[in-house]
């Protein structure tokens, strides 16, 4: 715990149209979630929350208890730092709930000086002749580390954050977003479970079962394939839907639940990444990772990756990334008996699934699944024929 002080600014916009603080999402006021956030970050001697609310004070004395300080205003930096020495403030806006415990931890970091928050977004320059859209950065209310009040803390250094982070709670379509996001939130934690439930249900299939065998390493898009053999071999299917390559690694590699005797393997893996935060580097990294496992396991074993495939119409997946992941994993992939699998042939004239060969613009149909093992096979072929 350090010498910094956490003000959760919570005094109320009388030119708002509602007091957003106390307002409730999924059970639990606005304000309350950053506080959270800010607790479990373990890194601030004090967290105030600043209102002249008596309701907010009445509420936060029941959630936290002793765990925050209720001010009026803010304490006296100057006598602060008499006392102990040192110190910061980390302000952050009470409606700011999204921000998250690791970017609190990274921001105090960063050592010394002011740090701000501030949002990338596109403007676009209204020349007749050019209308690109212009990255920019802007600064955001959503929290600012001083070791100075006044004007001059916002000439410091800014910090980027993405669009959940920046979220401030101040209208009415910011409350809806609000419940949106945290909703889904909720559902990570739901797909979690889930996940944790079908490695449960695979572990037979996960460590037995190893003679004349291939082996499938990947998601749903392997899980849902009803395939018993391939290129002769008994499939042994260890896709588990929902389930990331950093999951994969964590949950079923590195807790020792693979057992890699297989005559093959097959490993598909990316799409359950690109949803996330991951750059393409470490999403190319951690699937490089799978690989480099199973051959340090299996050296004699060829392994057949197969590319993250192409989606129809998916708002929370792009073509594009899809394209620079599978870019950077195809550059790290190198060895002996490693064979990239070549899955174009599932792709329309414009890059994207076709649409007959999916059921939903990411999961494959039948007609997808037969041309997949088609294609798979032929691969396969190039190694065992």
């Amino acid at each position: 715990m350090g010498q910094d002080i956490c003000v959760v600014d919570c005094r109320k916009n009388k030119g708002l149209e509602n007091d957003y603080f106390t307002l409730n999402v999924w059970g639990k006021p606005v304000f309350s979630y950053i506080v959270e956030e800010c607790l479990e970050a373990g890194c601030f001697h004090s967290i105030y929350i600043i209102t002249d609310s008596l309701y907010l004070k009445s509420v936060a004395r029941d959630i936290f208890g002793d765990q925050v300080i209720l001010v009026n205003e803010l304490p006296d930096q100057n006598k602060w730092v008499e006392e102990k020495g040192k110190g910061r403030y980390f302000i952050v806006h009470g409606c700011a709930l999204m921000l998250k415990k690791e970017t609190i931890i990274s921001v105090l970091n960063r050592g010394g000086g002011t740090i701000y928050s501030a949002k990338r977004w596109k403007e676009y320059p209204l020349y007749p002749d050019d209308l690109k859209a212009v990255a920019n950065e802007r600064k955001t209310n959503v929290f600012v580390l001083t070791d100075t009040i006044g004007q001059a803390a916002w000439q410091g250094e800014k910090y980027l954050l993405g669009s959940s982070e920046s979220l401030v709670v101040e209208d009415n379509n910011d409350f809806e977003l609000a419940l949106i996001l945290k909703k889904k939130e909720q559902s990570v934690t739901v797909l979690q479970d889930l996940i944790q439930g079908r490695i449960q249900e695979k572990q037979q299939i996960l460590k037995g079962g190893m003679e004349n065998t291939v082996c499938l390493i990947g998601h749903s898009q392997f899980d849902d394939w009803d395939v018993k053999e391939l290129y002769g071999m008994t499939v042994r299917n260890c896709g588990i839907r929902g389930i990331s390559s950093f999951q994969y690694r964590k949950l079923i590699l590195e807790a020792g639940m693979l057992h890699c005797g297989s005559n093959a393997f097959v490993i598909m893996q990316g799409t359950n990444d690109i949803v996330s935060d991951y750059t393409v580097g470490q999403i190319a990294g951690s699937i490089r990772d799978i690989v480099f496992f199973v051959r340090d396991h299996n050296p004699d074993a060829p392994i057949f990756i197969v590319p993250c495939l192409h989606v129809n119409g998916r708002g929370d997946r792009s073509n594009q990334k899809i394209d620079e992941c599978n870019a950077a994993l195809y550059k790290l992939i190198r060895g002996d008996n490693m064979f990239w699998v070549d899955m174009e042939a599932l792709d329309d004239d414009f890059g994207n699934l076709k649409r007959e060969y999916t059921r939903d613009g990411l999961h494959l149909s039948r007609e997808g699944y037969a041309l997949f093992g088609k294609l798979l096979e032929g691969s396969m072929g190039k190694f065992f024929g």
